[in-house]
């Protein structure tokens, strides 16, 4: 058994104690695995490089509440609410060892939303996007991005998350650039059933949407309701078996920059 948090102890010591519960909570059922990985994630890289050294009886509301305000220049409103969160239930845990008072998170000022709305790409930026991906620039440092960038296929899975609209791990489960070509040949859609999620640990995900059990094994899928993003719309574009992958894609693109 871990020795009882003191005020002399520090914040990393906590968030040590705290991810054995966060472990429990998975395998109870009481906390979905990508949430658990989220957090992770951003206490590896955010919070305990900041904090992780702080004394437990440092973390006041003064210095917890510097600590937000300096996350603010590159971090959205949920990033920081995350993180807040995951701040907060370590502090819990601390309090539970009465080696803080209370949970200082208590007492901060919520955090606001900002008024800025995420805006769509416009059908001249989406030809610049494509554009650039697929040429060459004179530059050789920006050149050999645009080679790394075709090396790892992001033409193909750009163009296709623009004409469908499905997120990364949903295309990702659409399997490689041939195989989706064929689809949009054959059938002229492409059936979207499933959704990777890639998680930091090692084990696999199986189950529903948000929720699972843990598998040993390579990386597999969350099975989701089937759906047709191709087929979705009021106009689809219009491929044969003849089609090749060129005018494939031409047409996906040109599709996805008309009106929904």
């Amino acid at each position: 058994m871990s020795a009882p948090l003191r005020p002399e102890s520090r914040f990393e010591q906590a968030a040590e104690l705290w991810l054995v519960k966060l472990d429990a909570q998975v395998a109870d059922g009481a906390r979905a695995v990508t949430t658990a990985d989220l957090y992770r994630q951003r206490l590896r890289s955010i919070i305990l490089p900041a904090v992780g050294q702080w004394r437990l009886y440092e973390c006041t509301i003064s210095r917890l509440d510097g600590f937000f305000a300096s996350l603010s220049p590159r971090h959205g409103a949920e990033s920081r609410k995350t993180v807040r969160t995951i701040v907060s239930l370590i502090l819990r845990v601390a309090a539970q060892h009465e080696a803080i008072p209370d949970n200082p998170i208590r007492h901060l000022d919520p955090i606001e939303k900002g008024s800025r709305k995420p805006r769509a790409l416009t059908p001249v930026e989406r030809k610049q996007f494509i554009d650039w991906l697929n040429g060459r620039s004179d530059d050789p440092n920006e050149a050999r991005e645009q080679e790394k960038a075709r090396r790892r296929d992001l033409p193909d899975i750009v163009t296709f998350m623009l004409g469908t609209g499905v997120r990364m791990g949903k295309r990702s489960a659409c399997g490689g650039a041939t195989s989706i070509w064929k689809g949009c040949h054959d059938t002229g859609c492409v059936p979207v059933l499933d959704s990777v999620l890639a998680l930091l640990r090692g084990p696999v995900l199986r189950g529903g949407p948000d929720r699972g059990e843990l598998a040993a094994g390579h990386p597999q899928v969350v099975r989701r309701d089937p759906r047709y993003l191709l087929g979705s719309r009021r106009h689809t574009p219009r491929m044969t078996a003849s089609t090749d992958n060129t005018t494939a894609k031409a047409a996906l693109l040109d599709w996805s920059m008309g009106p929904r």
